[in-house]
């Protein structure tokens, strides 16, 4: 974790690039000077990241690249082999002074070229509503089942919310719906959406980031949720 900071942002021969959504400060070297850049978010629980730049010299040309995350576009992650059920309802969006930049994406990226004065923003907007996820039909073990999640986070039911969790039917016609938590676990986002038990009796389930799991007490635990219209 101490390292952490030095993975933010990279020094590249064009600019800079920000890797990691964090909140922050950095001093940079870019091509005609420095750069002093402050991030503040509030991800992963929101999609919005602001940056403020403040360059050294004024109208200080340099590009700043943007990561764009896998999961802002059509799958969970790189390759076919997990897919949205549900498409994403808005895609990545990037603001400069609080007007909508076009950027051309590459390897990951989204570049903001231009010249910098004291003070410009840029603001990222990430689509981070709670989505259900299938796997191809090659993998057996999760046939007929579900997983959830919301922005890069894979979320789990625990016995500790819900009971016996295995049995457990999800329709994937609902929207989970996302609540923030400051007792559990020194602040956690859940998402809570009605499930079918094994007597037919609809509940609300509650799952949360499978990171977070474990710190309650033993009991079941799953991440794929078993469907009946996938």
């Amino acid at each position: 974790m101490p390292s952490m900071k030095q993975y933010i942002w990279s020094e590249t021969t064009a600019g800079i690039n920000l890797n990691l959504f964090i909140g922050s400060s950095a001093h940079l070297s870019v091509p005609d000077g420095e750069a002093d850049v402050t991030v503040e978010t509030g991800y992963p629980w929101t999609g919005n990241v602001r940056v403020t730049v403040k360059p050294s010299a004024e109208n200080s040309r340099f590009a700043m690249g943007v990561r764009i995350p896998a999961w802002t576009g059509g799958a969970p992650a790189e390759g076919d082999l997990y897919r949205y059920v549900t498409p994403a309802k808005g895609r990545a969006g990037i603001k400069v002074n609080g007007k909508k930049f076009k950027a051309p994406i590459s390897d990951g990226f989204a570049h903001i070229v231009r010249e910098w004065k004291s003070g410009d923003i840029v603001e990222i907007s990430l689509p981070m509503e709670p989505r259900f996820i299938a796997a191809r039909k090659e993998v057996a073990a999760d046939s007929g089942r579900v997983a959830l999640g919301i922005g890069p986070m894979v979320y789990c039911l625990e016995q500790a919310d819900n009971g016996p969790v295995r049995e457990l039917t999800v329709d994937t016609s609902v929207k989970p719906v996302f609540e923030f938590d400051q007792s559990l676990t020194g602040g956690t986002g859940t998402l809570t959406f009605p499930v079918t038990d094994n007597t037919g009796t609809v509940k609300e389930a509650r799952a949360v980031p499978y990171y977070s799991w474990a710190n309650r007490g033993k009991g079941e635990m799953i991440v794929w949720i078993k469907t009946n219209n996938q």
